[in-house]
């Protein structure tokens, strides 16, 4: 089944520009891809790891300050 999503790139703050400099990327699917906006670009965001019943961390939530 499809299912809606962003992949999003984000850079640490305070990094300089320079080539080759590394990012995290995320994958953010259904509801949590709706708190990503074109407003949000600029802004400070806190990903939430959350823990399954298999041990495995997923994306429970996003804070976007």
């Amino acid at each position: 089944t499809k299912r809606k999503g962003k992949v999003i790139f984000i850079l640490t703050d305070g990094a300089k520009n320079v080539i080759g400099q590394s990012c995290q990327v995320a994958y953010l699917y259904d509801e949590l891809s709706d708190k990503v906006t074109d407003s949000s670009i600029g802004k400070n965001i806190n990903l939430v790891y959350g823990s399954g019943y298999n041990g495995k961390a997923f994306l429970a939530d996003v804070v976007i300050d």
